[in-house]
C-alpha cells in the first residue's frame, strides 16, 4: 500500500454467561476517545477518527476502551460477563485508483472462537460503558476473584477478605497501618472496611475462614452485603485508577444497614 489508512475495526461480541444473549438487543451508538462505536447484532464496529497507518496502532489505542467496558458491564451487572473478540478489519489504500479502495486483511486476522450457549434470558439492551473507569493489573486480578466466587468456586467470606487485605497490600503496604491508609485513598470509611474485615472472619461451620474460634454461621443477609461492598471495592478501585482525586466518600449509609 502506498498511503494505508485503517477504515474500521470489527469486533465480536460475546456474552459468557450461558443464560444471557442479546441476539435481540438494539443497536447501541456512540464515540469514545477519538473512535466511534456502533455495536449490533453481535458485531461492535469500531471507527477511528484519525488516521491510523497500521492496524495493530489502532487496536492498541482502541482496545483500552473495550476492557473498561467488559470491566464496567461486569461490575454493574456480574451477569453481564461480556467479551469482545478481534475478527477483522477494513484497510484503505489512500493514494490507489480509485481513492480510497478498500483492501481486504480478513484472511490474516480472523479469530475461531467456538462457544456453546444455552439461552434462557434475552437482555434487549447492551451494557454501556461507564468511563469513569480505568483497568489494571489488580482490576484483573480482583475480578477473577469476582467471578470464580459468582461461579460458586469461593465462598463469599473468602473472597471478601482477599479482595480487602490485596487492596491493602497493593496500594497501602508501607503504612504503619494499612487499613486506615487505604481508608484515605479510596475514600472508603475506616467502619466499612472493618466490617468486611469483621464479617469474612465470622466462623462459620461451612464457609468460613477460621475454625479456632466459636461457630458463628453468617446469615444470608451478611453473604449478600458482603458481596455487595465487595463488588463496590472492586469499583471504586478502577475509580481511582481514573481519577483519584475525585472520589465521593462510600459510607455505611450508601451500604444500607449492617446485616445481622
Amino acid at each position: 500500500m502506498n498511503d494505508p489508512e485503517v477504515e474500521a475495526l470489527y469486533y465480536r461480541f460475546i456474552s459468557e454467561d450461558p443464560n444471557v444473549k442479546f441476539d435481540d438487543a438494539e443497536p447501541l451508538i456512540f464515540s469514545q476517545d477519538g473512535f466511534d462505536f456502533r455495536l449490533e447484532k453481535g458485531t461492535l464496529t469500531v471507527w477511528p477518527q484519525k488516521k491510523y497507518a497500521g492496524i495493530e496502532q489502532a487496536k492498541a489505542d482502541a482496545e483500552p476502551i473495550l476492557k473498561n467496558w467488559e470491566f464496567s458491564a461486569f461490575i454493574k451487572n456480574k451477569s453481564h460477563r461480556i467479551r469482545f473478540v478481534f475478527s477483522d478489519a477494513n484497510v484503505i489504500d489512500l493514494k490507489q485508483e480509485p481513492a480510497g479502495t478498500a483492501i481486504s486483511v480478513r484472511s490474516a486476522y480472523m479469530m475461531a472462537v467456538a462457544e456453546n450457549v444455552t439461552v434462557s434470558v434475552l437482555d434487549h439492551l447492551y451494557p454501556n460503558l461507564n468511563n469513569n473507569f480505568a483497568t489494571s493489573a489488580l482490576t484483573d486480578e480482583l475480578v477473577g476473584r469476582l467471578k470464580q466466587y459468582t461461579d460458586k468456586g469461593e465462598t463469599s467470606p473468602s473472597m471478601a477478605n482477599y479482595i480487602l487485605e490485596r487492596l491493602e497490600f497493593v496500594l497501602a503496604e508501607k503504612a504503619k497501618d494499612r487499613r486506615i491508609e487505604l481508608s484515605k485513598i479510596l475514600n472508603v470509611s475506616r467502619k466499612v472496611l472493618d466490617n468486611v474485615g469483621n464479617i469474612s472472619n465470622l466462623s462459620d461451620p461451612k464457609i468460613g475462614r477460621h475454625g479456632n474460634r466459636k461457630p458463628q454461621p453468617l446469615t444470608q443477609d451478611q453473604i449478600n452485603w458482603l458481596e455487595k461492598i465487595a463488588f463496590r471495592l472492586v469499583e471504586r478501585l478502577a475509580e481511582y485508577n481514573k481519577n483519584p482525586n475525585n472520589l465521593t466518600l462510600i459510607t455505611m449509609k450508601d451500604l444500607g444497614p449492617l446485616p445481622k
